[in-house]
């Protein structure tokens, strides 16, 4: 990861990259990377998702995680269990 970010400075300092230049970043980390390994898949994926996350940054209220809603949705099939 230091190699992306040049002298490492940035990792050094405890600065790392806003929501507003970290786009910027992961793309010109693809770049720089193997497009077939893993962390370019990652980036990818992150950036495919790059809409939700910043609503998720910008709007505290948003759960990370929408289990509670997928569960209060999905059926109850326990009560087909109940002999």
């Amino acid at each position: 990861m230091v190699a992306l970010l040049g002298d490492g400075a940035s990792v050094k300092s405890g600065r790392v990259p806003s929501s507003t230049t970290l786009p910027a970043f992961l793309d010109g980390s693809l770049l720089k990377i193997s497009g077939r390994g893993e962390l370019a898949g990652a980036i990818r994926y992150g950036r495919s998702r790059w809409t939700a996350l910043t609503r998720y940054l910008d709007d505290g209220r948003l759960e990370i995680s929408n289990n509670a809603a997928e569960r209060a949705i999905r059926p109850n099939h326990q009560a087909c269990w109940s002999g």
